[in-house]
């Protein structure tokens, strides 16, 4: 078992010189874009059409250990460059210190899917090193990039498993080490102004994030705003001649893999001007991103619970209800079960067992999470994962959940203690959020008050609590103790 430095590794497939020149040219052009912040300045209105969209996208993530084997490493590098129909796409795969001469598999977890799609096979050296380089573009050199792995920013992890299907290696792509990106685009009119036009460069690293809009045609000596995922970052004013610069690092900016959409619209924000959509980089590559959380056979229940069931007055279940391994369910009736009651059975027990397994998958969620604490009332939150150390509140305001267009977006939200709402708090669905798609992972117990309006599957440690009136759009599923209702109605959310 003899081991090397990944200097010595072996290669499966090395590029030409001319291949990494071409890479470097790439990264330097990026790096430039995203420094000098270049302006394109416009003396008459340009329709988005009329721009040549171009988008540059270079990153590095390191394969971790998973401690099979304690000595071996790894990195994965990518390029994706596109400028009108030109489309390159680089992806290297290097590993050092396996076993020599040994057959290893290369897997990519792609997009959504839960299970692994085979890529290659391959055999370490003498030094127990291979490195693979995959390119769409024949002047990049390497192997053909198969189409399973195109784009490649579909690629959400990358296995290194080794002959006995243990994973050796392992890289998450969606939270890379370094990155740099760059994107040029076209904004569209959306008719408020007749005649504006603009373009817009968006650029940024793990630690800053720019954007530039350039516009023209605007209402002279007129206040704008710059409007990003839906949220004003900053006010500026027309010249004379209706033209507008707006441009630099703008504090309050998302990461700039986060940024879908970037507007320009009147001084109140109401009525937009110019805005362009889909700026995100197709695929996986977004801090946002997340995985939905499988409930497999709890999918079904509007509440599930470990000890027992209370209701008392007319509370309305609208979706199977179940008990494992306690017994004891009272107040339905005057309750309503339109669904299926399962007590201390098979199938509550199979319930319980995957709430277990979608419990755990929620809490150990490390895909850039987001810190949050005390009170998310009066906040407007875009997709992720959202992590607490402590407890949770929504009040002195209601929580807004803000998928901005995207009908798959996932929210995630991990709380180590208590879940609480006060009374009349609401959780609120904007930008095509569903309820299907929210979670809330609670470490100890969650309480819902008198008349609020909640959104999202619930899955406590201990217990969940419904005061008089409340409403929940979702579940509520407690994995040890009782789910307790008065007065209310929970409804198992649309897919």
């Amino acid at each position: 078992h003899q081991k090397m430095k990944v200097n010595n590794m072996s290669e499966l497939n090395k590029p030409s010189v001319a291949a990494d020149t071409s890479i470097k040219k790439t990264q330097r052009l990026s790096t430039s874009l995203l420094v000098g912040g270049t302006l394109l300045l416009l003396s008459q209105a340009t329709p988005a059409s009329a721009v040549v969209n171009s988008f540059s996208y270079v990153f590095q993530a390191v394969l971790t250990n998973n401690g099979v084997d304690p000595d071996a490493r790894g990195t994965v590098g990518g390029t994706i460059i596109r400028e009108g129909k030109l489309d390159q796409q680089r992806l290297r795969v290097s590993v050092a210190r396996l076993d020599t001469n040994t057959l290893y598999n290369l897997v990519a977890f792609l997009d959504g899917d839960v299970a692994a799609t085979s890529v290659t096979n391959f055999t370490t050296g003498p030094g127990g090193g291979s490195s693979v380089l995959y390119a769409k573009y024949y002047l990049l050199g390497g192997r053909p990039l198969p189409a399973v792995l195109n784009p490649i920013s579909n690629i959400r992890g990358l296995d290194v498993v080794n002959g006995a299907g243990g994973t050796v290696l392992r890289a998450d792509i969606t939270n890379p080490s370094t990155f740099s990106y760059s994107v040029r685009r076209g904004m569209d009119n959306t008719g408020f102004r007749p005649g504006a036009g603009g373009v817009l460069q968006v650029g940024g690293n793990r630690s800053v994030t720019r954007v530039t809009v350039t516009a023209t045609g605007l209402t002279p000596s007129t206040s704008y705003k710059l409007m990003v995922n839906g949220v004003g970052v900053t006010n500026r004013t027309s010249s004379g001649l209706g033209n507008l610069i707006i441009a630099g690092p703008i504090p309050g900016l998302p990461l700039v893999l986060d940024i879908t959409t970037v507007a320009l619209a009147d001084a109140t924000g109401a009525n937009l001007v110019l805005v362009t959509t889909g700026l995100g980089i197709p695929g996986v590559l977004s801090t946002a991103n997340q995985a939905p959380v499988v409930l497999r056979a709890a999918a079904n229940y509007a509440v599930l619970a470990g000890s027992t069931i209370t209701s008392i007055n007319a509370t309305t279940v609208n979706g199977d209800l179940g008990l494992s391994p306690g017994s004891a369910v009272t107040g339905f009736p005057p309750g309503t079960v339109n669904g299926t009651l399962h007590v201390s059975d098979i199938a509550a027990g199979l319930a319980k067992a995957a709430l277990t397994v979608a419990y755990n998958d929620a809490k150990g969620r490390t895909l850039a999470p987001i810190s949050v604490a005390g009170n998310l009332g009066g906040q407007t939150l875009a997709p992720g994962l959202y992590k607490s150390t402590g407890s949770l509140e929504v009040s002195s305001g209601d929580l807004v959940l803000d998928a901005q267009g995207n009908p798959n977006a996932i929210f995630i939200f991990q709380i180590a203690s208590t879940l609480i709402t006060t009374a009349g708090r609401q959780v609120t669905l904007i930008g095509g959020a569903k309820a299907a798609n929210v979670f809330w992972q609670v470490g100890t117990s969650a309480t819902l008050g008198t008349t609020s309006v909640f959104k999202g599957t619930i899955m406590a440690d201990q217990s969940i609590t419904l005061n008089t009136g409340a409403t929940l759009t979702g579940r509520a599923l407690a994995r040890i103790g009782a789910v307790t209702m008065d007065s209310n109605t929970i409804t198992i959310p649309a897919p």
